[in-house]
């Protein structure tokens, strides 16, 4: 049975090539992280990278060991969540092992590689200083990154784009038919929910207001890029009414983070809306959701004013279903993208607040295809919510783009284009610019004693072969009993030079 499941694992994982060898890819966009050829890296150039990202919870270090044939991960042990970037962990080795199998067999040159499951690169920019006078290996960020545009901040790190961490238990089910531990069920698959449009309600009777509610997030803070801190005790706000909030508000809005500017211009558009009697609703509802609405936290003297800015009542799916206005804030990595997705997938359509930052499928979507694209600053929302207002039938059409688009995603011809992009395409470039050591120096001992030297402990986070991984922290052996279907790209040859020098 267990040799069996090897068999499947490696026709699972394995994908088409032409028959030059090289990977067919179906997606003809380049995510722009990964335009340029990758630079040759060394296990020197890995360890000076893990020096800058150290003591942060962000990289995990997988290693293939050339005596064993066996990848092992590490991780720093004062990682809380050790189980969120399992099934990160085992779709990379599985790939690698069926993708390149000449390159990862008993006795073939050792293999460093840094991925991350950390909502964004967790470097704190305000305090460190990124040396660019030597080399940095390629970390897989499996999360969100910044735009080609705003690249000076990390680099010279190469930081590298994958699919968000939530979205890999989906990948692996949906387009690979393998069941595992926490992957895209129950309320993890948020695919199907989202593509399930029986009894929605129609375009003319959605309400038209613009609807948000989330929580009072920072937004990329460790960047320091725009905003300045934004929570309520650093505001100077006057609590005699709720105009006198709003003025308070208005006076440091340029100082304000994006969801506090979209909560003060709702607030605007209640006083307005009151000063007519209600006769029309506020053209924008946003509030932030607390569950101490009664409580002597931060919100209470808003509260007390009458500027009701929070509120205890989360909308349910359904309720956010009535609205035709749709907007995702940013949080503190800079996207929203579960909200982009879910928002895009409802019949209203969605007002995109574009950012410094980006996730894995931004070049999927188009704006005024898509989305209705919104500036960081909020400064033109006023602006494209009467665009929406007055052109209601191309509204409608970029709601029902989205829509399908969301749907589409679900399918198994969209998924298995993304693992054979990112999982074997992108993956291979970062196998090719390895360079192991010579001589047969670069053994676990030694890469563990040289982490030690500077300080950084490292913790086995797993060990995998090509049956499964086995889990340093608890010996969970993943995935565990899991119904694995054989998902066949093909038959042809997939070899790979070797790569050392």
């Amino acid at each position: 049975m267990i040799e069996e499941t090897a068999f499947n694992l490696r026709d699972l994982f394995k994908v088409e090539r032409n028959s030059y060898g090289q990977v067919i890819n179906r997606n003809n966009i380049i995510a722009p992280s990964w335009e340029r050829e990758e630079a040759t890296y060394t296990k020197d150039d890995v360890l000076q990278t893990q020096l800058l990202f150290y003591p942060n919870e962000g990289n995990l270090l997988m290693i293939f060991d050339s005596d064993s044939g066996k990848f092992y991960t590490y991780n720093d042990p004062s990682i809380f969540d050790k189980s969120h970037p399992q099934t990160i962990n085992f779709m990379l080795v599985q790939s690698l092992y069926a993708n390149f199998p000449d390159r990862f067999r008993p006795g073939a040159p050792p293999f460093q590689l840094l991925f991350s499951a950390a909502d964004y690169p967790s470097i704190d920019l305000k305090k460190t200083q990124i040396p660019a006078d030597f080399k940095y290996a390629p970390v897989l960020q499996f999360g969100t990154v910044l735009s080609t545009g705003m690249s000076p901040l990390l680099d010279p790190i190469p930081i590298k784009e994958m699919p968000s961490s939530k979205i890999i238990g989906c990948l692996a089910k949906l387009g690979l038919n393998l069941h595992i531990r926490g992957g895209c069920d129950s309320d993890d698959n948020f695919f199907q929910s989202w593509s399930d449009q029986e009894n929605e309600p129609l375009w003319k009777d959605l309400k038209p207001q613009l609807i948000w509610r989330g929580s009072d997030e920072t937004f990329l803070d460790r960047f320091d890029i725009l905003f300045k801190p934004g929570y309520a005790e650093d505001f100077p706000i006057v609590y005699d009414n709720k105009q006198s909030v709003l003025d308070s508000l208005m006076s440091v809005y340029d100082m304000l983070l994006p969801r506090w500017r979209a909560v003060t211009l709702s607030l605007e558009a209640d006083v307005n809306a009151q000063a007519n009697g209600y006769s029309e609703p506020p053209w924008f509802d946003a509030k932030f959701i607390t569950k101490n609405l009664g409580g002597e936290g931060q919100f209470h003297p808003f509260l007390e004013a009458g500027a009701n800015i929070i509120t205890d009542g989360v909308l349910a799916h359904k309720q956010l279903l009535n609205y035709k206005y749709h907007i995702d804030l940013s949080g503190e990595s800079g996207t929203a993208w579960l909200e982009t997705l879910s928002k895009m997938a409802m019949p209203g359509v969605l007002f995109h607040h574009r950012t410094y930052a980006r996730d894995w499928f931004f070049d999927d979507i188009e704006p005024f295809v898509h989305y209705i694209p919104v500036k960081m600053n909020l400064s033109d929302l006023r602006e494209k919510f009467e665009w929406a207002e007055s052109h209601p039938e191309e509204a409608e059409a970029i709601s029902k783009a989205a829509s399908d688009f969301v749907k589409r995603m679900t399918t198994k011809e969209y998924l298995e284009k993304v693992f054979s992009t990112y999982f074997v395409h992108y993956l291979g470039k970062i196998v090719k610019a390895y360079r192991p050591t010579a001589g047969g120096s670069e053994t676990l001992e030694n890469i563990k004693k040289a982490y030690e030297s500077y300080g950084m402990m490292l913790e086995t986070y797993s060990r995998c072969d090509e049956k499964h991984c086995v889990n340093g922290w608890d010996g969970y052996v993943f995935p565990e009993n899991s119904d694995i279907g054989v998902f066949d790209h093909g038959k042809t040859d997939n070899d790979l030079t070797e790569m050392s020098e």
